[in-house]
């Protein structure tokens, strides 16, 4: 029924209505929409765990991809603390429900490509393998360790065939009791004792001397039981033999082990970590204060350490003082600014970008004080000074052909008066034609001063105008720095816009001049043009003809 027309409260007309007679009985049926038993959810988790240098958390990078159809949230477990969840590389927001403190994530999309960061902490021994309020179908973990540390032994999983423990077998152990027997029989239980523990730790290390041992205490043996003779001598040469072996083998393998370090790379003041990659991989590497630890293992590596600065672009930029810890070679260090800054200075390393414009400038300012001191023209010292510096951001060619057409022009009024009018005439278009093409130039230096970026003339060790590169070979255990004075590309601008304008007065006055000095004995001598007379009869040819008889 309309529930319109009845008293019903109005907020209840808004509502379906049913009309019920006394006795009546009022059914609901439930009616679900979609599959009312979907099928469990199928997820496969791929972990790793970064353990701390100090041994006291992991840090957790987790992998969730499937199908999820009975839920829309993922809730973490109470010991891990997510950091970051992105879905689809998009990042996610981690919230609470109401009552329970675990983080978590709203999902909702049946297909899951979710990564989640998050740190594992105090759980040395026992991390727990799924660490998410959720079943999985699939689950795969790995440990990484940092340097000086072994992975004794796990339990938990269906496969550890890499830990310490596992990689032991019947043979490797009778090897070691037969070689501790064998040391303590030649050298004393104190000394087998000694190599007995010896050989147990680096029996499992990759390159280790293990098995020469065997080869050492058989010489020695026959060393000692053998009588004087040929195969005594043999036996020492055997024995000498096995002390060369085990130390060609033990000097690579100490100095390998020496190596397996933390390298520790210290950040500026307001430096931020972001990320840090050792061979192209990323690492869960934290900053403790202004520093960063990362492991060292022998053989090249290439490490990339990237970082923030909370400061921006200042009119002086030094580049970020780091301190590597040791002295180093062959430094690259580059600086790429935005193409709004004006580049006035440079400093740093010795190989290195230089600006060439003050170079220019100086010798603007010789030939200005020369061309000053000349009375071809009006122009002194000043105005030849500031149209050198406009003209500097054009081409040579450009300056050159301003400067011949000013000179041209004071020059012209030394011409003679009686100069022949086809010489005069030929000097007026040569003066002509020059003084469009310093027209030329004139507006091409003023289109790109308003229009152009600054031409300074920076050059070294392939540098640009926006990329800066230096190079130095030797440095102590602090990263050499670099300095670059700019000022914002505005500035540039105006100063372009008001020698524009200086130049357009100056040129109202110059043109004057010109011209006075174009038509000094006249713009053009025409040619004068001889009149033709007949020609000359000889004397011979006058007077009468006579008939001949």
């Amino acid at each position: 029924m309309d529930p319109s027309q009845t008293t019903l409260p109005d907020t209840w007309k808004g509502l379906p209505a049913y009309r019920v007679n006394p006795g009546d009985t009022l059914t609901l049926k439930l009616v679900r929409r979609g599959d009312p038993e979907p099928e469990p959810d199928r997820l496969i988790l791929k972990r790793d765990l970064w353990l701390d240098f100090d041994g006291g958390g992991y840090t957790v990078a987790d992998a969730i991809t499937g199908t999820m159809t009975r839920g829309w949230r993922l809730t973490a477990g109470e010991q891990l603390a997510l950091g970051r969840v992105a879905q689809d590389g998009v990042p996610q927001l981690i919230t609470a429900l109401p009552g329970d403190r675990r983080p978590g994530v709203e999902v909702r999309r049946g297909t899951l490509n979710l990564d989640a960061r998050s740190r594992l902490e105090g759980a040395l021994r026992s991390p727990p393998a799924v660490g998410w309020d959720q079943d999985f179908q699939g689950l795969s973990a790995t440990l990484h360790l940092p340097p000086g540390w072994r992975l004794f032994a796990a339990s938990g999983m269906d496969d550890a065939s890499t830990t310490w423990l596992m990689r032991w077998t019947l043979l490797d152990l009778f090897l070691v009791l037969l070689a501790g027997m064998a040391i303590g029989h030649l050298w004393g239980p104190a000394s087998g004792l000694l190599g007995l523990v010896a050989l147990t730790l680096i029996w499992q290390e990759p390159a280790a001397p293990t098995t020469i041992w065997l080869h050492l205490c058989a010489a020695t043996a026959l060393v000692r039981v053998l009588p004087e003779g040929r195969w005594s001598s043999l036996a020492r040469a055997y024995r000498f033999g096995a002390f060369g072996v085990l130390a060609v083998i033990a000097l690579p393998f100490m100095v390998d082990q020496v190596r397996l370090a933390r390298h520790a790379l210290t950040l500026p003041e307001d430096g931020r970590l972001l990320q840090v990659l050792i061979d192209g991989q990323a690492q869960p590497i934290r900053q403790e204060g202004r520093q960063i630890g990362f492991p060292l293992t022998p053989g090249e590596r290439s490490i990339e350490v990237r970082f923030r600065q909370d400061q921006g672009i200042t009119p002086l930029f030094r580049t970020p003082e780091l301190g590597l810890g040791a002295p180093s070679t062959n430094h690259s260090l580059e600086a790429r600014l935005g193409s709004d800054r004006w580049v006035l200075f440079v400093g740093g390393p010795r190989l290195g970008p230089a600006v060439l414009f003050w170079g220019a400038l100086a010798i603007v300012a010789l030939l200005a004080f020369g061309l000053g001191r000349t009375r071809y023209t009006p122009l002194g010292f000043r105005h030849w000074f500031l149209l050198g510096i406009g003209l500097s951001q054009g081409s040579a060619v450009g300056a050159l052909l301003v400067a011949a057409w000013l000179l041209a022009l004071g020059a012209r009024t030394r011409v003679p008066s009686d100069l022949a009018p086809l010489r005069f005439d030929a000097l007026q278009i040569a003066l002509v034609l020059l003084t469009l093409l310093a027209a030329g130039a004139l507006f091409d230096a003023v289109r790109q001063g308003l229009l152009g970026l600054p031409e300074m003339q920076i050059a070294g060790n392939g540098s640009t105008a926006s990329a800066l590169s230096w190079y130095q070979d030797r440095s102590d255990a602090s990263l050499p720095r670099a300095f670059v004075l700019s000022v914002p590309l505005w500035v540039y601008r105006f100063l372009m816009l008001a020698w524009a304008l200086w130049l357009a007065f100056a040129l109202l006055r110059w043109l004057r001049w010109g011209w006075d000095c174009f038509t000094t004995g006249g713009l053009w001598k025409p040619r004068k043009l001889r009149s033709a007379s007949p020609p000359a009869v000889p004397a011979e040819a006058s007077g009468t003809a006579v008939p001949v008889a």
